[in-house]
């Protein structure tokens, strides 16, 4: 594919460029910041995260509480059945957004900020999530059935964009996120799980047996689900390596009805509420749906990169399926990105 289809699609091939003037009204921490959110979802890490040591925080999911005999696990299929009857209405989704970083503060104790925006989704691969921050845009991540990309504004503006798929796990590091934007997806809780058991799919009890947990493979892994045994909602989401090992963990809490629109009287379950935890780190990201909804359509606009770049003034571009812009920009950044285990053909989950 020649140079111009590609930028139509969604991929910039440019290396840097000169840079068009900064915005110096930005605090450096809210680039900071702004890449943490990022994560929260879309969402595409480096997993930077298998080789961090430690796990999130507790969370009573598995293990506390009163312990519920069970028997057999219930079967795959009808798991998988009960899940996706749950998500079938979400292929499109639309809401504002809040988000709230709890993290370390420099010098001693703990520090919170927000961020808000605008979240849209068309499934399974169109995502964009735009941060504000006093009225401003400061980032804005997304991706299309073609390719994924990172806009950080909060200073100088600059793109970073790739294809779908040659994507990596490590790729997300290069954006300073803890997660893939192409991951981010994965952790919200609206994309169906396959009907038929996988390879290396497998369906068990939690630990106190409150809750039924299903295993699936995903794009660098593993996603584990565990979800209330009757009503299949999802209590949390784990994102795990190709080694099984925990990479990040969403929480998902206040499941509200998110109206259909065009068929009065009908709604979605969608979580109000989406908790991020990281292994080895302090900080969480939680993210607020205030208001979501299944609409009708959405503008194709927002999932289009070129007419993003456009629309935002971007000067500075990364390609990010060219190993040498990659090279440099981590060369720049002072030091080397930490590889995610790459899957196997046949894992086995510990």
């Amino acid at each position: 594919m020649d140079q111009e289809n590609d930028t139509k699609r969604g991929v910039i091939h440019r290396g840097w460029m000169g840079a068009s003037s900064g915005r110096d009204g930005r605090a450096n921490q809210c680039q900071y910041q702004c890449r943490w959110v990022l994560f929260a979802l879309l969402a595409v890490g480096a997993m930077v995260l298998g080789a961090c040591e430690g796990a999130p925080r507790a969370t009573g999911i598995e293990d506390s509480g009163v312990v519920v005999p069970r028997g057999a696990a219930p079967t795959y299929e009808s798991v998988a059945a009960g899940y996706n009857a749950r998500v079938a209405a979400t292929d499109r989704l639309t809401s504002p957004v809040s988000v709230l970083i709890d993290s370390d503060k420099e010098g001693g104790g703990r520090t919170r900020d927000q961020l808000e925006g605008n979240l849209s989704i068309v499934r399974p691969y169109n995502v964009a999530l735009r941060l504000d921050k006093v009225g401003q845009t400061v980032a804005y991540l997304g991706s299309n059935d073609f390719a994924y990309w990172w806009f950080d504004l909060s200073k100088e503006p600059v793109a970073i964009s790739g294809t779908r798929l040659k994507a990596r796990p490590d790729d997300a590091a290069d954006f300073g996120l803890p997660v893939h934007p192409l991951e981010f997806v994965e952790l919200l809780g609206v994309l169906a799980i396959p009907g038929q058991p996988p390879k290396d799919g497998r369906v068990a009890w939690s630990k106190n047996g409150r809750y039924v947990q299903v295993t699936v493979p995903s794009r660098w892994g593993y996603r584990k689900f565990t979800l209330d045994p009757v009503t299949f909602e999802p209590v949390s989401i784990d994102l795990l390596d190709s080694e099984g090992q925990l990479a990040v963990r969403s929480l998902l809490s206040r499941f509200a009805l998110a109206p259909i629109e065009g068929k009065a009287g009908t709604s979605a379950p969608v979580p109000q509420r989406v908790e991020i935890l990281i292994p080895g780190s302090s900080t969480t990201v939680i993210m607020v749906l205030a208001d979501a909804r299944v609409p009708l359509k959405i503008k194709p606009r927002a999932f289009e990169m070129s007419q993003l770049v456009s629309a935002y003034g971007i000067k500075k571009f990364v390609d990010h399926d060219d190993p040498h812009a990659v090279k440099a920009r981590r060369d720049a950044a002072g030091k080397a990105t930490p590889a995610r285990p790459q899957p196997k053909t046949a894992g086995v989950l510990k």
